[in-house]
């Protein structure tokens, strides 16, 4: 019927893959670049995770993943899967990805760290990234946070 808004359907984005981003003075360069992949594969069960922070406090800005489309997209939203409450996070895109947090840009979203959480991503009309980060600022008491699944959807 004519007014009635048109609900439109979205679609997981096909990732090719997922990458730690632990960037320099700070960072090291690592973190768990060997289960970065579990982020992406489908599988609940599996996972990655940061490191394990004493005390529950990051010595640095942050840590994070971030996961790469087959193809510049213009996603409308991030679905992350945590089985760590607690933490916070600040979600970027980038066209390729950046060697520095600097190099990413603006925020385009923020994450609570609830264990299923989806958010809107705020890009500007008509742009289209391939490679978005979830930058984690914040961890819970116990260490580290645990990501199981990453998706976009366009």
């Amino acid at each position: 019927r004519r007014g009635d808004p048109v609900q439109r359907v979205q679609r997981a984005v096909k990732l090719l893959a997922a990458k730690d981003f632990d960037p320099p003075p700070e960072g090291d360069g690592d973190e768990h670049a060997p289960e970065v992949r579990n982020a992406i594969d489908g599988d609940r069960e599996t996972l990655w995770q940061t490191e394990t922070y004493s005390g529950g406090v990051l010595p640095k800005p942050g840590v994070g993943i971030y996961v790469t489309a087959d193809s510049l997209v213009a996603a409308r939203r991030l679905e992350v899967l945590s089985t760590t409450p607690g933490w916070t996070a600040q979600v970027y895109a980038a066209a390729t990805p950046a060697a520095t947090l600097a190099g990413w840009g603006r925020p385009i979203a923020r994450l609570r760290g609830e264990s299923k959480e989806t958010v809107p991503l705020r890009t500007p009309a008509g742009q289209r990234y391939r490679s978005y980060l979830i930058w984690i600022e914040k961890i819970p008491p116990a260490g580290k946070v645990e990501i199981s699944e990453v998706r976009l959807l366009a």
